[in-house]
């Protein structure tokens, strides 16, 4: 449709500059994490993370729980040792899927002080991508200032 062209110009940029505040948020965000390590309840995050310099810890525990199993006793141990280690700045954790090992989980992060930030993986109704990404950035940056 060339005689819309400058329609759909103007409508790709307002796009973009939507993406602007966002870019700033998750940029921040990058810097505050970059060389910390973190676990997450279920890998719905990580790719939002891939390129912040983060150490994403104990995948055995997140990939069990994306796969609708319940994390082994290994990996449960393993998620409490590198809680009790100090080494995880927080703990990400994806609010749309729960159960006892992962409540317990939390738990014991939060009784050690380590911060849970809940995200989404999918998008609440009413609100845009980037703002519903630009929400959940500002949630992790949050607790680690």
């Amino acid at each position: 449709q060339p005689t819309a062209q400058a329609y759909f110009e103007h409508n790709a940029q307002a796009y973009l500059n939507k993406q602007n505040h966002l870019n700033e948020v998750r940029t921040k965000v990058g810097q505050l994490l970059a060389g910390k390590t973190i676990l997450v309840t279920e890998p719905v995050f990580n790719n939002a993370l891939a390129n912040d310099n983060v150490t994403i810890a104990d995948q055995a525990f997140s990939m069990a729980v994306e796969e609708g199993e319940t994390p082994t006793p290994t990996a449960v141990r393993a998620w409490q040792r590198l809680i009790d280690q100090g080494k995880v700045a927080l703990v990400i954790e994806n609010k749309q899927t729960t159960s006892q090992t992962v409540d317990a989980a939390l738990r014991y992060a939060k009784k050690r002080g380590v911060p849970v930030v809940s995200v989404t993986e999918t998008k609440p109704d009413g609100l845009s991508f980037a703002a519903w990404q630009t929400n959940q950035f500002k949630a992790i940056e949050k607790v680690l200032k």
